[in-house]
């Protein structure tokens, strides 16, 4: 996958998922339950954050460097940006939990509903890329 590819399959991946959190969480403003659309949310914020965390080491990685030092520093900052981002999501969580009337549940909800999308979207795109494209057939 290159990476014209992968910034459409993320950005796929967020759109369905705005449109998906959009239509549960008007459902739950219906049925008037306030704590846990504000958990779902949240939840929905953090799996989006925590894979853009991914897709920013996934192109750290793959990004080679001209010389060995410079490689050394990307692995560096791959470590800290992991580390971060986990202590991050664990503060965030720590103090929403703990200080406001979010619900725990819409929090789990929510971030599952991000992982699922990205899971279907990449089921219903992977048989797509071993196709080749009506358009690759006309550059040979």
């Amino acid at each position: 996958m290159n990476e014209e590819q992968q910034d459409c399959f993320i950005r796929r991946v967020y759109s369905i998922t705005a449109v998906v959190a959009g239509v549960v969480s008007v459902g739950l403003m219906v049925a008037r339950q306030w704590r846990f659309v504000a958990g779902f949310a949240v939840g929905v914020v953090i799996a989006a954050v925590m894979i853009y965390g991914v897709v920013l080491v996934s192109n750290a990685i793959t990004q080679r460097g001209s010389d060995s030092a410079s490689g050394q520093i990307t692995g560096r900052k791959v470590v800290v940006l992991q580390i971060g981002k986990y202590g991050a999501v664990i503060a965030v969580l720590y103090v929403i939990i703990t200080f406001t009337a979010v619900s725990g549940a819409g929090i789990a909800v929510g971030y599952g509903t991000t992982l699922a999308v990205l899971l279907l979207t990449a089921y219903w795109t992977g048989p797509s890329r071993a196709k080749p494209h009506k358009d690759s057939e006309n550059l040979s």
